[in-house]
């Protein structure tokens, strides 16, 4: 409905935000899609690769912002690169073309990351996605600002990053929906059982994939769960989700946890 009064407002408007005329230019409308793809795909990696780090290979915060680290580095170099490249050649479009076909590729790399991938290779596919991402976010900026006249300038640049920061927001929603719809359809597969006697509030708990980067809320679920299910039980479904941080954790460290204990190591 909002989206739909926008659109009508602007068609109205003498003086519209974002004049609806300029997708009438094919390269303005292309760019502005490229730039709302690029935008989820951003946007989806910097928050939900911090979740599998943290969550799944056990790392820390540090750990995760480590990872993130490379793939800026690489958006930085793609990004410059590009544009020296463009501005030597005078040609931009397929150096889009390369970095759309790195960012593909870095994606469907990050699909088969596991709780067995090793650190490296994750850092090393972090810096190709970096450098795919690179070059479609600056160069479809000056894709948009050489297909229209200099006085729509402002408002090329403008529609171009509104049309990224939007992608941006719908993809990480889309994301976490389908994270949580995939952990909730399979958690039944994940417990034992008798997992029908937990309370619906537990389950929903457990269905959350923030519990797997939050100690204080699994100690908080586990109190509930093993009295149920027993401290197998729980453990099993640990294990079963993947995730080292906690599954590794012995049974002594959750009555009483001693950083000397080598289960901690992932802390």
């Amino acid at each position: 409905m909002a989206l739909t009064g926008f659109v009508l407002v602007q068609l109205r408007s003498s003086h519209p935000t974002l004049d609806p005329a300029l997708f009438r230019d094919r390269t303005y409308r292309v760019a502005n899609i490229a730039a709302f793809l690029t935008g989820i795909g951003l946007f989806g990696a910097v928050i939900y690769l911090p979740l599998y780090i943290q969550g799944v290979q056990g790392g820390s915060a540090a750990a995760s912002g480590f990872v993130l680290a490379p793939m800026m580095i690489g958006v930085v170099l793609g990004s410059t690169l590009s544009g020296w490249l463009a501005s030597r050649t005078g040609r931009y479009r397929r150096w889009i073309a390369i970095g759309v076909a790195l960012m593909a590729v870095g994606f469907a790399a990050t699909a088969t990351f596991g709780p067995d991938t090793p650190l490296g290779t994750v850092v090393a596919w972090m810096v190709v996605l970096g450098a795919g991402i690179g070059p479609t976010n600056s160069l479809l900026t000056l894709a948009v600002q050489n297909a229209l006249p200099i006085h729509l300038l402002g408002a090329a640049t403008s529609a171009n990053q509104f049309f990224r920061q939007i992608g941006g927001t719908l993809g990480v929603t889309v994301f976490g929906a389908m994270v949580a719809g995939r952990v909730r359809a399979g958690l039944p597969d994940l417990l034992a059982s008798d997992a029908s006697r937990l309370p619906a509030p537990v389950l929903e708990s457990l269905s959350d994939p923030n519990l797997l980067t939050d100690p204080d809320r699994v100690a908080a679920v586990r109190e509930t769960v093993v009295p149920l299910l027993g401290a197998d039980g729980f453990q099993a479904f640990l294990v079963r989700t993947g995730s080292r941080r906690f599954s590794r954790r012995c049974a002594a460290c959750w009555e009483a946890p001693s950083p000397r204990c080598s289960s901690w190591r992932w802390w």
